[in-house]
């Protein structure tokens, strides 16, 4: 349980700033190669979805983005879904400077870092815990909580792609691919270019 934040950061489709609660809770996840201090927050990978960047390094001191119309469009939904209003970004459209309320409180669900020990991947989902749940408690994640996650609202309507890493459960692999499959029927998102 923690915040999800943006101001002075470069959030995109599939990734945010988390500051948790309890920084013991994300210090002690496996693979983990930092410490965090409270009231610091770490970058979090979204499991299971993949989003057009909006920037990323190609070995040159410029940055490049993929398609922009989505990639922006991607972003500004999962910003959404977080709780997060009038964001306003910097000349390049990079970093957010300011928006109506930072911190948006919300929760994450994760069982480690990235291979890199540096971003927990994560299930994320905006306001309070469900009551019954405790911070740091275990939740094993069925197909019913998953659709309450921003991962899966953003592959639902269009802004992700599914993405499958090796520890994604059966159930949930088949509830992403329905959600990307009625968004593509329905050419949401991604899918009014994208012809894969």
């Amino acid at each position: 349980q923690g915040t999800f934040r943006v101001v002075g950061f470069s959030p995109d489709g599939d990734s945010v700033r988390f500051a948790p609660n309890d920084p013991d809770l994300v210090n002690h996840l496996p693979g983990g190669r930092r410490t965090l201090a409270p009231g610091k927050s770490v970058q979090l990978r979204l499991e299971c979805i993949d989003a057009l960047e909006t920037h990323y390094g190609n070995g040159s001191t410029r940055f490049t983005q993929q398609p922009p119309v989505p990639a922006k469009a991607a972003r500004a939904r999962l910003l959404e879904l977080l709780g997060f209003t009038g964001v306003k970004w910097d000349a390049n459209e990079k970093d957010v400077v300011a928006c109506d309320k930072d911190d948006r409180p919300g929760f994450i669900l994760s069982n480690g870092f990235d291979s890199y020990g540096a971003r927990p991947v994560s299930y994320a989902f905006a306001g309070p815990l469900p009551t019954g749940l405790a911070d740091g408690a275990d939740k094993f994640l069925d197909a019913t909580f998953l659709k309450q996650s921003a991962n899966y609202a953003m592959v639902l309507e269009g802004h992700a792609y599914p993405m499958y890493y090796e520890g994604a459960f059966h159930d949930l692999r088949a509830e992403m691919d329905a959600a990307m499959a009625s968004a593509a029927a329905a050419s949401l998102g991604v899918w009014a270019t994208d012809a894969t």
